[in-house]
């Protein structure tokens, strides 16, 4: 790997995209200052995520296909991210890049620097959505960088409930995206939002997505991950204001060669917050799954409940799983804790199954669907819900 990745991207790409859009200083600015950083960085230090032979040079820059599915209600306003840049400029200078930082590492400031797709999505003061809104970004070609950004903004005692998936098409060669989501609940308000990943094992994922909690405020979020070949992507609960709280809940499956990084973050922030943390990990073949996950509570967060949990299930001696939980601890009156556990299918769960009749594969089947299944149940799109159950069953 070069020491530094100022080679690896055809600046004339990054140049055609600053002169294809009308966009304000601000943001052009911005995206200078993430290309400069780009340019100057070196190679992370991703020691459990393998990009040995990943270039980025090899990729286009494209732009994912975005669909929406949501009949509309009145106060909520949805467009794609390039309007919203012009209408809602002043959110989105505010929330843009929260969580995708510029410093965090070269793909990060890559990904401010091309951000060239996405959704705005805004719900104003006390209004309370109860219609699912679907969005679904689609990778269609090999040999493309896409990388699209999800902005939320909910007012106070506003709530809404989405979606969101990442799919692509079934090519053979490889792609790339950067990912991107960026919350912020609004006080006394709610946020349900579901990140699904199916995306074809060629595929690398590099990104951030963050939620902010601000006061009473409470968010409900799901990530599950089943497809790619690589994937990193930080995850970051903000609980800001005081007495907010986030229920977390994910899955990691990986089979074949696929390594695969969630690193979820929950900062207690406000006082009398509370926070759960549950995943769940499935390995097989010779897959390599992460969970690196970290509870912090700073002097400000007293009166903090918090919880992190996660859970590995082996399927053959050659995959391999790690589990980092971590806290973080600087206030005096909390209640915290962590844990996870990591073992291989239950012999006696498999042999009492075939002797009900069951052949071996099924009955490994039921063991396994038994171990995600509440995971797969909280998805609340059912025609994703299926896709993520065929993935899954095809899986074991």
């Amino acid at each position: 790997m070069p020491a530094n990745l100022q080679s690896t991207f055809d600046v004339a790409q990054f140049e055609a995209l600053l002169a294809s859009r009308n966009e304000p200083e601000w943001l052009t600015s911005r995206r200078r200052e993430a290309w400069q950083a780009f340019e100057t960085a070196e190679q992370p230090d991703w020691r459990r995520t393998n990009l040995k032979g990943f270039n980025i040079a090899d990729y286009t820059l494209a732009e994912a296909e975005v669909s929406v599915e949501f009949a509309g209600a009145e106060g909520v306003t949805i467009l794609p991210l390039a309007e919203a840049i012009q209408s809602h400029a002043e959110l989105v200078q505010r929330v843009l890049g929260s969580a995708v930082q510029t410093s965090r590492d070269p793909y990060s400031a890559l990904n401010n620097a091309l951000v060239n797709g996405g959704l705005f999505i805004h719900v104003a003061k006390d209004v309370a959505v109860e219609e699912l809104v679907r969005i679904r970004y689609h990778v269609a070609k090999a040999g493309t960088i896409v990388a699209p950004r999800t902005l939320i903004v909910t007012e106070r005692h506003s709530s809404i409930n989405v979606i969101e998936e990442i799919s692509s098409a079934d090519f053979d060669a490889s792609a790339v995206v950067l990912t991107g989501v960026e919350i912020e609940v609004g006080d006394g308000g709610q946020v349900n939002f579901s990140s699904v990943q199916t995306l074809n094992n060629n595929v690398y994922v590099l990104g951030s997505q963050q939620i902010r909690i601000n006061r009473d405020a409470q968010a409900e979020w799901l990530n599950v991950v089943v497809g790619s070949a690589v994937q990193h992507v930080t995850l970051e609960a903000n609980l800001s204001g005081n007495g907010s709280s986030v229920n977390w809940n994910g899955l990691l499956y990986g089979n074949g060669k696929q390594n695969l990084l969630v690193a979820p973050k929950l900062n207690h922030i406000g006082l009398n917050t509370e926070g759960q943390i549950n995943f769940k990990t499935v390995v097989d073949d010779e897959a390599y799954a992460v969970f690196d996950g970290m509870v912090k509570i700073p002097a400000t967060g007293q009166g903090t409940n918090s919880d992190l949990r996660e859970n590995a299930l082996h399927l053959s001696k050659t995959s391999r799983s790690d589990s980092i939980p971590g806290l973080e601890i600087d206030a005096n009156e909390v209640k915290a804790g962590h844990g996870s556990t990591s073992g291989q299918i239950d012999e006696e769960q498999l042999f009492y199954l075939q002797s009900r009749g069951l052949p071996f594969a099924e009955a490994k089947r039921t063991i396994v669907l038994g171990f995600v299944g509440e995971i797969i149940d909280m998805i609340p799109d059912e025609a994703v819900r299926e896709r993520v159950e065929t993935i899954v069953a095809e899986k074991v």
